[in-house]
């Protein structure tokens, strides 16, 4: 019942009776042993062994770490999933209200539109009947007359001949006045069709949780080869700052077919889009570098908005595009900060022209395959390879929209409207203060958009000299306007929508 017995350091039972030992205890309990511990080393096997094992553990306690964060991931994307659907749903909701309440506002329209229609139908039909009546008095005052001057004739001459020219005077004096009155109901007619042609037929949105926006150069809004719409801005999803340029493709109605984003980590903006002669589109806009300066950009896609290639033209300082268009040769041209950029037909530039202004918001290649360019107070014609051939600047005035008229010459709108002739000499000019864009209308006059400086949206229609024929005002800022075939108009800007910047496509009625 005593003496000592010698055990592995790690042994729980007595080597000589098995009975378990306590932790720590120096004699066995049952036997009266003395425990001596022996410190058993370990062979390299063993000890690569624990190593592995503890590896293993390490490892499969990673794993178990990551696959935690994974399924937390996967909860928070799911989460935010449903708030989207939600308010998807919620948007879809809204939208079916608007769109209900628009098509009984239309029917509405169309059920006046048919009462006045009979009301001029009967006014016609009562014409008509006086028309006729009056041709039957006229025949018999003719038939009268006929007698008249045969006895006029007999008696006398003379008198008779003066009778009968102021009978030719009256009669010809109430034929003009016949037709003037024509010629008026006409004007008043092509007026009120005009006018309803201004009225809105829908209005779509754009946009997320974050600032969706436009800001300066050209057209935001070109019309498609399906008769649908592409827009382009820029969008900051996540209230980051980081802005992306956006383009937008939507069918007729204004619904949505497909959005793409373009950029990088800076403030990346489309200032202006157009579709091109294979059917994709171009963004002209600005490409912020890593030096924090921005780039002039050129980005050229497929029918489905997908990049094809996209080029920057850089300076020593910020360098921007602001607007551009397809040229005839099926290359580029492209104004902003630095005058002209003329590039091929994949982008790669050709020719760089420079001018005083330097701050050009408006391009269009001209009738005599030259260019105009409008910015600031001046106007700039070159010819095909853009050699200036002559420039105007008018004081106090700031453009930021030009075209070429039917006539040769051009219509800017800016701080003014302004009508000149082919070779920049104004013709006439409209105050008008904030106007982004300009354009000849089917009639031969124009209609303007913009915005004031109070931020409330236009759109102005004039005639050919630059009266005002009537003007719409909006609550958001409108950046452009393009005539549609059916002769309304498409409108695009951006407004705020439950605290957040959305780009919103209106289209108005049109003309029947």
């Amino acid at each position: 019942m005593w003496g000592e017995i010698e055990m592995n350091d790690d042994s729980k039972y007595c080597n000589n009776c098995g009975t378990k030992l306590r932790e720590d205890g120096e004699f066995c309990e049952e036997c009266g042993k003395k425990i001596v511990r022996v410190v058993k080393k370990k062979s390299l096997d063993e000890i690569e062994k624990e190593i592995k094992e503890k590896v293993d553990a390490e490892y499969r306690a990673k794993q178990e770490q990551e696959f935690r964060k994974q399924k937390e991931k996967e909860l928070r994307d799911q989460k935010e999933r449903k708030i989207q659907e939600k308010k998807r749903q919620k948007q879809a909701e809204q939208q079916a209200e608007i769109d209900a309440a628009e098509r009984k506002r239309l029917e509405q329209i169309e059920k006046e539109k048919r009462k006045e229609q009979e009301l001029r139908e009967k006014r016609r039909r009562e014409q008509k009947e006086r028309f006729y009546s009056d041709l039957r008095n006229k025949r018999t005052q003719k038939i009268l007359a006929v007698f008249l001057v045969i006895i006029l004739i007999i008696l006398i001459v003379p008198y008779a001949a003066i009778q009968i020219m102021t009978m030719q005077e009256n009669q010809r004096k109430s034929e003009e006045a016949e037709r003037l009155a024509e010629e008026a109901e006409r004007i008043a007619e092509e007026k009120r069709k005009d006018e309803a042609a201004a009225e809105q037929l829908w209005v779509k949105t754009f946009g997320g949780l974050g600032n969706d926006f436009q800001d300066m150069g050209g057209s935001k809004v070109g019309l498609t080869s399906d008769g649908g719409y592409v827009l382009t801005g820029a969008t900051d999803p996540f209230h980051t700052d980081v802005w992306d340029a956006w383009l937008i493709k939507t069918d007729e109605n204004g619904t949505e077919q497909w959005n793409k984003t373009f950029g990088g980590t800076g403030q990346d903006i489309g200032h202006c889009v157009a579709q091109t002669k294979d059917g994709g589109y171009i963004i002209i806009g600005r490409f912020s570098t890593t030096n924090n300066l921005f780039n002039a950009w050129l980005i050229k896609t497929d029918e489905n908005g997908n990049e094809q290639w996209n080029k920057t033209f850089s300076g020593s300082s910020d360098t921007m595009a602001f607007d551009g268009c397809q040229t005839t040769d099926g290359g580029y041209i492209i104004t902003g900060t630095f005058g002209l950029i003329k590039t091929d037909d994949k982008g790669n530039e050709q020719w760089n022209k420079s001018f005083d202004n330097g701050g050009y918001q408006s391009v269009q290649q001209t009738a005599d395959s030259g260019y105009i360019i409008a910015g600031g107070p001046s106007l700039v014609k070159t010819d095909i390879n853009g050699i200036k051939q002559w420039e105007k600047t008018f004081e106090n005035e700031y453009f930021s929209s030009v075209k070429q008229t039917s006539d040769g010459g051009y219509i800017l709108a800016g701080s003014s409207e302004i009508k000149t002739d082919d070779h920049g000499n104004q013709q006439w000019h409209t105050e008008l203060l904030g106007a982004r864009t300009v354009q000849q209308t089917k009639d031969g006059g124009y209609v303007i958009a913009g915005f004031t400086s109070d931020g409330s949206g236009f759109l102005i229609k004039t005639d050919s000299k630059g009266t005002k024929q009537w003007q719409k005002s909006y609550e958001e800022l409108v950046w452009s306007v393009l005539q549609t075939k059916d002769g309304g108009y498409i409108l695009t800007g951006y407004g705020d929508s439950d605290g957040d910047n959305d780009i919103f496509l209106l289209k108005t009625v049109g003309r029947k």
